[in-house]
């Protein structure tokens, strides 16, 4: 590393701090969409499953459940996306202030060296608490995702109870159409069942009662279909959660690799700012020995 005897070098920091600044526009720019990918899911998943009809008990439980868990995951993670723009802007303002004002210069007082160690440990601090929080949001994103599956599971068990139940109600129908039929024609005799077909004295019990088991099947198949369709449209939501999860791992990384720069770059400097102190040690001792000789300093 480029060094003269009091500072150190413009272009030897920017070794440091250019791969620095790559992480930090990446990670703004992955928690702002993480940010609002996470909510318009939490948006989207809202209208599906509150426009459910005839919600059954371990449905609706299950529900709020996942809903609950996904608005603690999208504050997380609103959370997470001001943490990191404030993360980012302060690393912007210290990349700007470093270039403008130090461009010129070739080498730099320990006075800007101790200033500019002092910035990068705030930076530090704030790349700390940012990894922090991304095991925050990991963590309630986890639990949503979980709730999420629970969800779907139960809306397809929901979907199929209603198709069986659908299925039942229509050989019930049926079978009662027959007993119906059948006891009108035993009551009637069969030498008058003719006269009595002909009146529809025989056919309105059977016809009510697959007209009734035709409404219930149809209103029971269309419930049926709807929760298959909340299901698809959950399993879908479960999808992107999981590639947010993903998401998250990948701020981490950017943020993990932008304190590591940071610190590399402040270690590099800590060992300049040391060798500093150390000839400044030294020159005071030489010059405390000169003393005791009785040589003059300003000879």
């Amino acid at each position: 590393m480029a060094q003269g005897e009091n500072g150190y070098s413009y272009n030897a920091i920017l070794e440091w701090l250019n791969p620095a600044t790559q992480n930090a526009h990446s990670i703004a720019s992955d928690a702002n969409r993480f940010a609002c990918e996470l909510r318009s899911t939490e948006r989207s998943a809202r209208n599906e499953l509150l426009g459910l009809p005839d919600c059954p008990y371990r449905v609706d439980s299950k529900r709020k459940n996942f809903l609950d868990s996904m608005d603690d995951a999208k504050s997380s993670g609103d959370e997470l996306k001001r943490r990191c723009d404030e993360l980012c802007r302060e690393w912007n303002e210290f990349y700007d202030v470093y270039e403008k004002s130090n461009k010129e210069k070739k080498q730099f007082s320990s006075v800007e060296l101790d200033k500019l160690l002092e910035d990068m440990n705030k930076l530090l601090k704030k790349c700390a608490a940012c990894g922090q929080l991304y095991s925050e949001t990991q963590e309630k994103l986890n639990t949503a995702i979980n709730d999420c599956s629970h969800l779907v599971d139960e809306l397809s068990k929901e979907a199929d109870r209603k198709r069986k139940e659908e299925c039942d109600r229509k050989l019930k129908g049926y079978g009662a159409a027959v007993v119906g039929l059948g006891a009108a024609v035993a009551t009637a005799g069969v030498a008058t069942a003719p006269a009595m077909f002909a009146a529809g004295s025989l056919t309105t019990a059977s016809v009510g009662t697959a007209a009734w088991t035709k409404v219930t099947s149809d209103a029971l198949g269309r419930l049926s279909d709807r929760f298959s369709e909340a299901r698809g449209s959950m399993s879908a939501t479960l999808r992107r959660l999981n590639e947010l999860s993903n998401l998250i791992a990948s701020l981490e990384r950017s943020t993990k690799d932008m304190a590591k720069n940071i610190d590399i770059g402040r270690s590099r400097e800590q060992r300049v700012r040391d060798t500093i102190n150390s000839k400044d040690e030294q020159i005071e001792k030489l010059k405390e020995q000169l003393r005791k000789a009785g040589i003059s300093l300003n000879d």
